[in-house]
């Protein structure tokens, strides 16, 4: 059983409608691209589109900077509550790369079948999860995310359900509740897992940079890491038992 304190229970509360009610931020008249006050400027859009059925990734894409946004056919709205039951925008099979594209509504987020690369992604708003890493067995995966921004996630930016680690190197979050999940009860079966952040920066509100499960003996590492102090992330990393 997940082991959570009443303070936060009472930020969480806090969070979620603070960070839904974020919209997703609009390219400028000019087709230019947004800039985020923390975490710089988006590289400008080749196109805009709108997308109605997971995008299947096999081997390497190179998206070239599409824009993508998700129709009602992958989610009601972009909040948990609105594609949580809803569909991934883009599908990654094992061992496949996504590179260079930004994403102004995921719906579900991006889904990793087993590993997987993302490079130089960049997440506008996150509707739920901005990338869910998974493995359908119980052979070691890596998931690596590089040079790439997520931005206002009103539940976590990246959640692991299989065996193995996930690297995030050169990435930038502002607005959050978790970084990095390694996921609970919820998942059946359970394995050990590892993540590793590197050379990245984070600026709050958030819960926690990275959530662990004692239980199945998960480890962390970090270096060079930032974090803005002001307004407050609550936890480096929690460490939970079910």
């Amino acid at each position: 059983m997940y082991l959570i304190s009443p303070k936060q229970l009472f930020l969480l509360i806090l969070l979620i409608p603070l960070l839904n009610s974020f919209q997703v931020p609009q390219n400028s008249q000019n087709g230019g691209p947004i800039t985020d006050d923390f975490c710089g400027k988006f590289p400008e859009a080749s196109e805009t589109k709108y997308v109605d059925e997971p995008i299947r990734v096999k081997g390497e894409v190179d998206m070239h900077y599409q824009r993508l946004i998700a129709t009602k056919k992958l989610r009601d709205d972009c909040s948990i509550e609105g594609s949580v039951k809803g569909k991934h925008i883009i599908d990654i099979e094992d061992g496949g790369t996504l590179k260079n594209v930004i994403l102004a509504d995921p719906a579900k987020g991006v889904w990793c079948e087993k590993s997987c690369k993302l490079i130089n992604v960049y997440w506008e708003k996150v509707c739920y999860h901005a990338a869910g890493f998974s493995g359908d067995d119980s052979s070691p995966t890596v998931h690596e995310v590089t040079n790439s921004t997520a931005l206002h996630a009103p539940d976590k930016f990246f959640t692991q359900s299989s065996k193995g680690k996930t690297i995030i190197r050169n990435f930038c979050g502002h607005e959050f509740g978790k970084v990095y999940c390694s996921c609970g009860s919820g998942c059946q079966p359970q394995y050990q897992r590892r993540v590793e952040i590197y050379d990245s920066r984070f600026k709050g509100p958030g819960l926690t940079l990275i959530s662990l499960n004692h239980n199945y003996k998960d480890s962390m590492s970090m270096s060079n890491v930032y974090v803005d102090p002001n307004p407050p992330i609550k936890y480096i990393c929690q460490v939970n038992k079910y």
